[in-house]
């Protein structure tokens, strides 16, 4: 048993981990606003047309959304279907980060330490069955931090120079922030080899991202500009160190929620780093030059550290923040005293709440349409919040039901409980209305002042579930 308690302890914490996600994937059975605007996209686009831009705020690599439109084509529009693909690689994803652990670390300690916020970190549970490329972003970035530093490339001949070229290609058509993780591989065959053959293999890369930065990257964000001007802005870095700290800061937090301090975190993340640099591994050095390209490119403003759009970062903040714990002796202890204060957090509480999905899944878009198909009359009006038409619009198709009348409602944004009474107080008096209103937007909330007015009115029928609401009134 002491021999093999390393086996044992890993064993255990997989397979709570394990057990998490598939308990999410089961009660997963409804899809969120966002994932709702990605499937109608899929719905509206041929197979060609998803490696464009996909208009409507979103964005996604077209393998990820060609393979799901394969899925969807073959077994049907259906959330666990469609929700499959982030879940297997969710799984993939544990393995291949305690494989890659052993490779970084020398102490079966760090490596178990390691493994303990990539298996609970909350949003990394949640995201797992989440319809979107944010899964396999974090599955590729493992997979690049585990071979492409093996790769030598002088030891290459020309055919398999041209076939990693292709593959790096294809990097950001499977995860665009793959092109960080060929970016470093890339940059330090260049130092590593100086001769041409990185050459190679870079400018088949640099013409193709180029052209794809112009034709989707670039309208994609045009898009997302347009619905939601300056969503990402606190994901860039500003030239202070102020700055950088506040950026960094933020997303340790994200990323290891409910976990707040913070401090003791970044204190780890730093040491890491100073770690990396002073061992000198091609693993180390991989990843110090791919965090590198990361904050530069928040830095300029093209990629955000921020929220689940940087969610496939969390491999490499978590074996920064885990490396000091190789140290023996006095630094050891150090070490593990910053890691326990930054992850207590994990606790019996918290693993009571996160083992039930019921508290984060927290919108009803199904059965809030499911009672508006069976209770809609004729000559009733359905009106539908900004931040649930996706959701309407998508249910309302997969249910079959169409109303005589449906509209948005007309709300000027930035919005403000004048701008909300000018218009519902415009609605047509004797008139009955249907509100679906499933979720509400976090910094432009219309909820509050919707919910103010209906008190005021004639409520013939009202519908709670979770955080949704559905209303039948008459003016």
């Amino acid at each position: 048993m002491k021999k093999h308690w390393f086996g044992w302890v890993i064993g255990i914490l997989f397979t709570i981990g394990i057990l998490l996600r598939i308990n999410f994937f089961i009660h997963s059975n409804v899809f969120e606003d966002d994932e709702c605007r990605l499937i109608l996209t899929l719905l509206d686009k041929g197979f060609l047309g998803l490696f464009g831009p996909l208009g409507d705020a979103q964005s996604a690599p077209p393998v990820f959304t060609v393979w799901s439109k394969c899925l969807m084509n073959i077994f049907g529009l259906k959330e666990h279907v469609m929700k499959f693909t982030p879940f297997a690689a969710a799984i993939a994803s544990i393995f291949m980060f305690y494989k890659l652990s052993l490779k970084l670390f020398s102490r079966k300690i760090t490596v178990i330490a390691a493994c303990i916020p990539f298996l609970f970190a909350r949003n990394l549970v949640e995201f797992s069955v989440v319809f979107k490329q944010y899964s396999t972003d974090i599955l590729t970035a493992l997979l690049c931090m585990y071979f492409l530093p093996e790769i030598d490339l002088d030891k290459l001949s020309k055919k398999q120079l041209v076939l990693l070229a292709f593959g790096l290609i294809l990097l950001p058509l499977v995860s665009l922030p793959g092109t960080f993780f060929a970016g470093a591989f890339l940059i330090l065959n260049l130092i590593k080899n100086k001769n041409y053959k990185p050459i190679i293999c870079a400018i088949p890369l640099i013409l193709f991202f180029i052209g794809y930065y112009f034709i989707t990257l670039l309208p994609s964000r045009a898009s997302l500009d347009f619905y939601f001007p300056n969503y990402w802005e606190d994901g860039f870095i500003g030239l202070s160190l102020k700055s950088l700290i506040g950026v960094l800061s933020f997303h340790l937090k994200y990323l290891f929620y409910p976990n707040s301090f913070t401090l003791f975190a970044f204190i780890l993340f730093i040491w890491g780093i100073c770690a990396y640099w002073k061992d000198s591994s091609e693993r180390g050095k991989y990843i110090l030059t791919t965090l590198a390209l990361i904050l530069l490119a928040s830095v300029l403003r093209q990629y955000p550290l921020l929220g689940r759009v940087a969610l496939y970062t969390a491999p490499i903040f978590i074996l920064t923040i885990s490396k000091p714990l190789d140290n023996k002796g006095k630094k050891f202890w150090a070490a593990l005293i910053c890691f326990v204060i930054s992850f207590c957090g994990y606790n019996f509480h918290y693993f009571k709440q996160i083992s039930n999905p019921d508290n984060s899944i927290t919108f009803s878009p199904k059965k809030l349409m499911y009672i508006l198909k069976d209770k809609y009359r004729q000559d009733e009006v359905v009106l539908i919040n900004n931040a649930s038409a996706s959701s309407f619009l998508l249910y309302s198709s997969l249910l079959e039901f169409r109303p005589d009348e449906s509209y948005l409602m007309d709300i000027e944004h930035p919005v403000n409980e004048n701008h909300t009474l000018e218009y519902l107080n415009r609605l047509k008096n004797k008139q009955k209305f249907w509100l679906y209103m499933v979720k509400d937007y976090r910094k432009d909330p219309v909820f509050p002042y919707v919910l103010n007015w209906i008190d005021k009115q004639k409520v013939i029928y009202k519908y709670q579930d979770k955080n949704s609401y559905l209303f039948l009134i008459q003016k």
